[in-house]
């Protein structure tokens, strides 16, 4: 009774094994099909990586029912390492496109209202001297496109902060950073320099902080103009 139930448990093992890794390579291969930095392709992307987590975690049960033994086991799972790897930086390089794409969309929406509210003022200003109907609707029009135009911008940069987020959670997990900061961290490096801060850097600091948040309470009205500009100007 009991070699009828371990085998019955050994052909389970193997089978949800078998699911797993079919489910893993399927999954790969659609996400490849995929353009680079799409939503869905990271998604599949991410679902292969926990294919490859479910598989480690079914393995030492495999092990202890197969009798491979220590050193088998720990090249198994070794392989499995060396699959998960090279599948994190897939999924790195992946954000790192989207994150790119994203901040291209954010500037793009940034300077359509930029501009929009250009337009505002210039009619806002011609409407005073012209003030018929026409000019009133084109008045209407103009603000109601900056709105929209605003709804735009304001999602465009949440696409991008969390873009920015995951890409960010992503080199964490693999513990490797190779933004733009980070190189030019590293370069300053080689020059020499260090961030170790002074007393005099960080009185600097606090006087830097005080007088951003007071100009941050003496700040009203059309933030987001300010906004836009200053990330344009970046």
């Amino acid at each position: 009774m009991q070699a009828t139930a371990d085998k019955n448990y050994r052909y389970t093992i193997c089978k949800d094994l078998s699911g797993l890794a079919k489910e893993l390579v399927h999954t790969v291969r659609k996400a490849n099909e995929i353009r680079a930095g799409h939503e869905e392709r990271i998604k599949m992307q991410k679902q292969a990586l926990e294919y490859v987590e479910k598989i480690k975690d079914i393995l030492p049960a495999a092990g202890d029912l197969l009798k491979t033994g220590i050193k088998h086991e720990a090249q198994i799972e070794l392989s499995v390492d060396n699959l998960r790897l090279p599948l994190q930086n897939w999924i790195a390089s992946d954000e790192k496109v989207r994150t790119e794409n994203c901040h291209r969309e954010m500037r793009k929406a940034g300077w359509a209202l930029f501009e929009a509210k250009k337009d505002l003022e210039m009619v806002k200003e011609y409407l005073n001297n012209h003030k018929d109907e026409r000019t009133a609707t084109a008045f209407d029009e103009a603000k109601a496109k900056v709105r929209i135009l605003a709804e735009e911008y304001r999602e465009a940069v949440l696409a991008y902060d969390k873009a920015l987020k995951q890409l960010s959670d992503t080199r964490s997990e693999i513990h490797k950073d190779d933004s733009i900061l980070a190189q030019v961290l590293k370069e300053i490096g080689k020059c020499g320099l260090n961030n170790q801060f002074t007393e005099e850097d960080v009185k600097e600091r606090n006087k830097t902080l005080d007088q951003t948040n007071k100009t941050i309470l003496a700040e009203n009205g059309n933030k987001l103009e300010k906004t836009i500009v200053r990330e344009l100007g970046g």
